[in-house]
């Protein structure tokens, strides 16, 4: 049988179809080698058979991200949840009561008191923007934010039930007369449910979710480490046969063993106003992020399996730590997702439990977390526009700002004291350098190298001032109202070019 056996590139398959042409030689270099027809059949069953990735973006064992975590430490966490210190104090989400000693709750009052005279003077320039019709604070602007909170977080007119809205069977009355469900079981139907592989069930989500609005989709297999990453006030996991909720907590039967997780990107232009108050690109995540897990949700079931959440966006635990787990990024000094495809032009990735088998996907080395080491872009704009709420240390930590960090992993901890300061909105994310992928050819060349030689990170982030704006004035925001709809739907008015795939 060794004569079946031979090393096959893919440009050598396709000049024996006489298919090969100009243009190939630069594909051929960052396509896989097969060595044989298993290999070949291995590859095609892949997790990821439908979003192919550079070949310098590396996986790594699961539970293992490229952010060190001392598992043993790590316990649950949660707003305001009294094993983990968490109900002494966390100013970034309401919770202001003492936290620390003398002095330390002395500078928390300081930052908060900071905080309160901003916000004061940030509300007197939009009544004055909107007064004067100033590009960025204008009406408009303001209405455009006030639209794009909508259905935020899954806030809508009717609640999505924990289990999911309920299933329309043939005997329906509605049915007879000439409904079309929109939804119903394969028991209804007089079917099995959805059966193949984890592979395929995995590439069959991550193409559903792309028609729903997602960018891209990762899987995590629960364990008793990751399960660390759900709201111990929010979620908990029991030995039931259905999802039901109990009081404000959602329950998830055991048998619902993967999670799925999915890529709400932001437009970059609308993200980079973040001193007007068209700053409502952030918001886009959790504008689309409910509806596309209401929309996944509905397709899991449809297929026969379980699906709890909907458009409860903690159903799936934390979404960042949850997105580094399965692959769709690392975590990054901002401590939000950087992905290789997008940057930190990615709001959350928010996911659901579920009980269809599926591939998990690994966790992944595309030289982020070691740039980010020497980079200080967002922390240098944070100190300037911000609160200064992000590191500037040389090297991560385990060791914490307050209660609001969680403990047990070693990184470059967000002081949330400081964070959230009025006018910014993400002046971290905004001008991470990761952000500009799509945006001319070099940079597939540059990830490459930054992923294998981290001596150039300095030289690649002294040029981004050079080649980028990092953020929008008046004539940008009042451009945008005039922009060409052709670019839609991350439309970038500068560039006015619609990334690939879209």
């Amino acid at each position: 049988m060794s004569k079946f056996h031979s090393t096959v590139t893919r440009r050598d398959f396709m000049k024996g179809l006489g298919l090969a042409g100009a243009g190939l030689g630069a594909a051929a270099a960052a396509t896989p080698v097969f060595h044989d027809l298993d290999e070949l059949a291995s590859f095609s069953a892949s997790p990821w058979a439908n979003f192919k990735r550079p070949r310098y973006i590396t996986e790594r064992e699961f539970g293992n991200p490229t952010t060190e975590i001392d598992w043993s430490i790590m316990q649950p966490w949660d707003w305001g949840y009294e094993p983990c210190n968490t109900h002494i104090a966390n100013p970034g989400h309401g919770f202001i009561q003492p936290y620390g000693d003398t002095e330390t709750q002395a500078k928390v009052k300081e930052w908060l008191s900071i905080i309160g005279n901003v916000r004061k003077q940030q509300y007197s320039q939009i009544l004055s923007g909107i007064k004067s019709g100033t590009p960025g604070y204008a009406l408009r602007d303001v209405a455009l934010g006030v639209g794009a909170t909508y259905l935020t977080f899954g806030r809508g007119p009717m609640p999505i039930p924990w289990g999911g809205p309920e299933m329309i069977t043939p005997d329906d009355p509605d049915a007879d007369r000439g409904v079309i469900p929109e939804m119903i079981t394969p028991e209804g139907r007089g079917v099995p449910k959805w059966t193949g592989t984890p592979e395929e069930a995995t590439n069959l989500l991550r193409a559903a979710a792309h028609f729903f609005g997602a960018a891209n989709l990762g899987v995590v297999e629960f364990d008793a480490n990751n399960k660390k990453f759900f709201y111990p006030k929010k979620t908990r996991f029991e030995d039931v046969d259905e999802p039901y909720q109990d009081g404000r907590v959602g329950v998830i039967p055991n048998k619902c063993r993967w999670g799925v997780y999915v890529v709400v990107r932001m437009p970059a232009e609308m993200t980079k106003r973040h001193l007007a108050r068209q700053n409502v690109g952030p918001w886009y995540g959790y504008m689309y992020g409910p509806i596309i897990l209401n929309r996944m949700q509905r397709f899991i079931k449809c297929l026969g399996y379980q699906a709890p959440g909907g458009s409860s966006y903690t159903a799936g635990g934390m979404n960042v730590p949850m997105g580094v787990m399965c692959g769709l990024s690392e975590l990054g000094r901002t401590n939000h997702h950087i992905t290789p495809e997008w940057g930190s032009m990615v709001r959350y990735t928010p996911g659901m439990p579920t009980d269809l088998p599926l591939a998990p996907t690994k966790p992944i080395d595309a030289g982020i977390w070691k740039f980010c080491a020497t980079c200080k872009l967002c922390s240098d704009y944070c100190n300037e526009y911000g609160g200064g709420a992000q590191s500037m240390d040389d090297e991560p930590t385990y060791e914490v700002t307050g209660p609001w960090n969680r403990a047990g992993v070693k990184k470059y901890h967000l002081n949330w004291a400081r964070c959230c300061f009025p006018g910014c909105d993400l002046n971290c994310g905004t001008v991470c350098v990761f952000n500009h992928h799509d945006s001319a050819s070099i940079h597939e060349v540059i990830m490459g190298v930054v992923s294998t030689t981290p001596v150039l990170n300095s030289f690649f982030r002294s040029m981004e001032g050079l080649f980028y704006k990092a953020y929008r004035d008046e004539d940008d925001c009042a451009i945008w109202w005039d922009r060409d709809l052709r670019t839609w739907p991350y439309d970038n008015v500068l560039g006015g070019s619609t990334p690939p795939g879209w």
